[in-house]
């Protein structure tokens, strides 16, 4: 690490501070408070790690995206579709198709709202972001319909869905007093898996020269239309699958706050792993404990978007970083 690499963590830093001071909070109690809500107890650390399940899923989803310059700003909908999938079926269908046919389901919904995105980019070349932003719009609307209307839990005052039971979620282990869902387990090889897919597959292979040069990729015989839908419908179903795992390790239901705009948070976690996909699983835990230790913060009188500052000015920070290497190469 040089010297001009210290100057700009210190200058983050220096930043934070002064964004305290404004908030006329000592900046003791501000770490007191950060750390007692992050890693100073199991109960924050269990926190993490639930926060950490559909962060990763959806930054994987960003990632296999961005890895062919695709821009997937749907998975805040693909997620919440994937949800409303999984608990309808795991109600409804569970005694037929298990949890692996409920995942399979959320897994499905989450590529066919992927898919007006991936069509209209493949055939008309329109801009990703701004069909898959639209998206969410509209499975933001969808979704209220449903969870006020047909879909809405019989005798609940509160919008949302018919609970799971008990003994159809994926279960909690205990580990020396920090609850970890068993899903946990699943998704490190979850990001092995995609790891061996975009490095190891001819298909990874040519999503990734699509990403380096469309161009280059097309006079390679790469049919660059068909493999951007494969790689929009891959990501949405990724995301829809997210859905789908929260259902069943943690919430049991949908509620309009279901997704906590983890799928937005989740486009920082790819930013910040770069070109490794392995990268995302510490990144994820970082933003996750972010999220959580600024909570503390937010508790002695700081504003509520203070968990986006500290976000911002990590990606930000990690941004320069890589800027000032890229001059140096």
């Amino acid at each position: 690490m040089n010297t001009k690499q210290i100057f700009l963590i210190f200058t983050t830093l220096l930043l934070f501070y002064f964004s305290l001071l404004l908030t006329n909070i000592e900046f003791k109690d501000v770490c007191l408070a950060f750390w007692e809500h992050s890693l100073g107890s199991k109960e924050s650390i269990s926190e993490i790690l639930s926060i950490c399940t559909p962060l990763l899923i959806c930054s994987i989803a960003i990632f296999i995206g961005f890895q062919a310059s695709l821009f997937n700003i749907g998975c805040e909908g693909q997620l919440a579709v994937g949800a409303i999938v999984a608990v309808q079926s795991g109600i409804y269908w569970y005694d037929y198709i298990g949890i692996i046919g409920c995942l399979m389901l959320s897994l499905i919904a989450g590529a066919i709202v992927a898919f007006p995105a991936a069509w209209i980019k493949a055939k008309k070349d329109g801009h990703e972001v701004i069909s898959t932003i639209i998206m969410n719009t509209v499975v933001m609307y969808l979704s209220m319909a449903l969870i006020s209307g047909p879909l809405r839990a019989k005798g609940q005052m509160e919008l949302l869905t018919e609970v799971l039971p008990f003994h159809r979620m994926i279960p909690m282990l205990d580990i020396r007093g920090v609850m970890i869902s068993s899903a946990n387990f699943y998704l490190i090889i979850l990001v092995v898996l995609s790891w061996l897919i975009l490095k190891r597959s001819a298909w990874g292979f040519e999503s990734r020269v699509m990403g380096k040069n469309m161009i280059a990729a097309e006079y390679a015989g790469i049919n660059v239309p068909r493999m951007t839908q494969r790689v929009l419908l891959f990501s949405g179903a990724i995301a829809g699958i997210a859905g789908g795992i929260t259902v069943f390790a943690y919430e049991g239901c949908y509620f309009p706050e279901f997704s906590h705009h983890h799928g937005y948070t989740a486009i920082g976690i790819a930013l910040l792993a770069g070109h490794n996909i392995i990268y995302l699983i510490p990144s994820t835990f970082v933003f996750a404990m972010l999220m959580k230790g600024s909570e503390g913060v937010i508790s002695l009188g700081a504003p509520e978007s203070y968990n986006q500052i500290l976000l911002a000015g990590l990606i930000l920070l990690v941004a320069m970083i890589r800027y000032r290497r890229s001059l140096n190469a």
